[in-house]
């Protein structure tokens, strides 16, 4: 049987982090390690290419809107440690993560996790910081 001819893209988005993120990756578990003393295992030095789930709905509208074809990959473009998180989650925060650093965790986390093609149609506007800081207050508001 013959697909349909409608329009239909590929949509690879990258490490999609924010509000409503499961509770086992990094972000969030950053985030109960700060304010709990959770003790998490931590790798430094693997890299993702964060974009929050608000930027990736927005850029399926536009997509949807102009009825695109092809492939999209969504990300920010910049590959950043798990250091790097550790760093801004424990600013905002005020507090500091009970970690202990591993070499690896998963075998296929690189230093190479990052979005390579720009975006024509959409670009993402919302920083990691304002993701964190907007995870921060809804962890805070749930254990309230």
């Amino acid at each position: 049987m013959a697909m349909p001819n409608f329009p239909s893209c590929i949509v690879r988005p990258y490490s999609v982090t924010g509000v409503g993120e499961q509770r086992q990756h990094l972000i969030p578990t950053l985030i109960r390690s700060c304010f709990e003393g959770e003790p998490m295992e931590f790798v430094p030095d693997a890299t993702h290419d964060y974009i929050d789930v608000e930027d990736v709905v927005t850029g399926l509208m536009i997509l949807s809107k102009i009825e695109a074809r092809g492939i999209y990959e969504f990300g920010n473009r910049i590959a950043i440690s798990n250091e790097e998180v550790r760093r801004l989650v424990e600013d905002v925060t005020g507090r500091k993560a009970n970690i202990v650093s591993v070499g690896k965790l998963r075998e296929y986390d690189n230093q190479d996790w990052c979005c390579k093609t720009p975006n024509d149609y959409w670009q993402p506007t919302k920083s990691l910081r304002q993701s964190i800081i907007e995870m921060v207050e809804q962890y805070k508001n749930d254990v309230r």
